[in-house]
């Protein structure tokens, strides 16, 4: 098991982590394997009171790998964690990223799978978070240098956080903030016109309130 970066809500208080777990069939000559989940396309750990979503999951596998010579060798090819699998792929095979919902895969024995689970909805405003708790989050990589950045608003010098900078970049996002605000009323009045794209509404069916099964 592997606690993966940034696979949780952000917020004053965040999310559970999401855990990630990557397995290979052992001693069986046979494996199959299925699937059936939600939130794949739209999260389904929301936020609250400004808090981040989790993130989606998504089904993933390496097929007909050559893990089993990598771990004889003692190979550095072995993946250690998931982004080393996905962004750097080690292995020989053919990477498949597939459906949480999906009918029987039958797969080899060589076969490397991945499964994520669902995460925590973040709490509060990022801007809230002290940064000690981004620090700690750094530290224990759960967060990435660039979610301490660019979602946390924190100044991050040789892996450390800056409390005095932070807490000025912190109040200039905020006065950002205020530059762009509008009246709720104004708000609403533009919210209620927009809709996601026709693609994205391929899942919902209908637009604003999607249809109840009968």
């Amino acid at each position: 098991d592997a606690l993966s970066p940034d696979r949780h809500g952000f917020g004053r208080y965040r999310g559970g982590q999401g855990v990630a777990v990557g397995f290979k069939p052992h001693r069986t000559d046979e494996f199959a394997s299925t699937s059936v989940g939600m939130g794949e396309r739209f999260s389904m750990d929301f936020g609250l009171f400004g808090g981040y979503a989790g993130p989606t999951t998504h089904g993933f596998y390496v097929s007909d790998s050559d893990v089993e010579a990598a771990l004889e060798a003692s190979s550095d090819r072995v993946p250690t964690d998931f982004e080393h699998l996905i962004d750097d792929q080690p292995l020989d095979g053919e990477y498949v990223t597939t459906s949480q919902n999906r009918d029987l895969v039958e797969h080899s024995t060589s076969d490397v799978l991945v499964k994520w689970m669902s995460s925590g909805g973040g709490y509060g405003d990022v801007l809230e978070r002290e940064a000690e708790a981004v620090q700690a989050d750094l530290d224990q990589g759960l967060i990435s240098e660039r979610t301490a950045r660019e979602v946390y608003c924190t100044v991050v010098e040789d892996g450390a956080v800056q409390a005095k900078e932070t807490r000025q970049l912190r109040e200039e996002v905020r006065e950002n903030r205020l530059s762009e605000s509008q009246p709720f009323e104004q708000f609403e009045s533009d919210w209620v016109e927009r809709k996601p794209n026709e693609e994205l509404l391929r899942y919902y069916v209908e637009w604003p309130i999607p249809d109840a099964p009968e």
